[in-house]
């Protein structure tokens, strides 16, 4: 939890299949309770530190927007 007080975002390494990453970051409502995650996973033995890194900031970066558009009603697609 102390890294993803931190970072914005956790990773799990094979915690359910071996090889295989996991990164999530939280979705709240407007009150700012967690109401959600939005998680992404990936084949971990071909993802370098620094892009396991990089994933976790996007997937932290999305995270805010998810929420916004649960809270307004607005979805963007793209």
């Amino acid at each position: 939890m102390a890294a993803y007080r931190r970072d914005g975002f956790a990773v799990g390494a094979r915690e359910f299949h071996d090889g295989v990453h996991g990164f999530a970051a939280g979705v709240t409502d407007r009150a700012g309770a967690g109401v959600a995650a939005l998680s992404l996973t990936s084949l971990g033995t071909r993802l370098s530190r620094g892009a396991r890194r990089e994933i976790g900031t996007v997937v932290r970066a999305a995270a805010p927007e998810v929420s916004r558009n649960l809270t307004t009603g607005r979805a963007r697609h793209r």
